[in-house]
């Protein structure tokens, strides 16, 4: 079990090192989701006011809600009775398709959505996959390269490397690059949803862009802090293991 969690916080800290130079341009920005998680993963406190994306009758919207962080058994580390594990929950009755807190532009009200999925297979993205959104006046393409390993037997890709470009008329952007993955089957990038959380009018986006099967790295996208010559900016990220 200690070797099994050794490696998890082995595969955090390498993340983390990788992804140091972009993190350097993100601001103090938050993301995450309701449910359980190991204990260190979660730095949100109770009675915190977040935002959280919720779908309603109309569409979606943002709302501000109250986060209860209480603690909970991790069947992965825990011994005994032992609680280490962290439950999120909010004080309204429907669950957030995510949370967000301290991101630029956002505000309470309607929040125009053209994807959304709260289900790792329906938003999974497969090598040589482009997805097109039109939105406001621009076409949008996001698209998956990379190499990828068939399994003769199977005949299920497993993904070796990966790199993540947003398209949008003369403009191309990477948004995620990995070399060395280690995705199985039906693993591997995901987008969780696009549409306008900041209200400018273009497209945003929040997308899992995992290097390993274990791991899940939310990553959100923003267009109105972008810079000249780039479509969006990362503005927060927040990263979970699994076993």
């Amino acid at each position: 079990m200690n070797g099994r969690r050794a490696t998890i916080v082995a595969l955090v800290a390498l993340l983390s090192f990788a992804s140091a130079a972009q993190s350097a341009q993100q601001t103090e920005g938050s993301v995450l989701q309701v449910g359980s998680w190991h204990g260190d993963e979660v730095r949100a406190e109770t009675g915190q006011l977040w935002y959280g994306l919720f779908r309603g009758k109309n569409g979606y919207e943002l709302k501000r809600t109250r986060l209860e962080i209480t603690l909970a058994h991790d069947p992965i580390v825990d011994e005994g009775g032992r609680q280490t594990g962290k439950k999120v929950t909010v004080s309204d009755r429907l669950e957030p398709l995510f949370l967000v807190r301290n991101i630029p532009g956002c505000k309470p009200g309607p929040v125009p959505t053209v994807f959304s999925s709260s289900q790792r297979t329906a938003g999974a993205m497969r090598l040589n996959e482009r997805r097109r959104f039109n939105f406001g006046s621009k076409e949008y393409v996001l698209s998956v390269a990379g190499q990828g390993e068939l399994m003769a037997k199977s005949g299920d890709t497993y993904i070796n490397s990966y790199q993540i470009t947003l398209t949008a008329g003369t403009t191309s952007q990477v948004l995620a690059s990995h070399n060395d993955c280690n995705l199985g089957s039906g693993e591997g990038p995901r987008l969780l949803w696009a549409g306008d959380l900041d209200g400018d009018k273009k497209l945003d986006l929040l997308l899992d862009v995992t290097p390993h099967y274990n791991m899940m790295v939310l990553k959100l996208f923003i267009s109105s802090r972008a810079s000249k010559g780039a479509l969006v900016v990362p503005v927060a990220e927040w990263t979970t293991t699994g076993c």
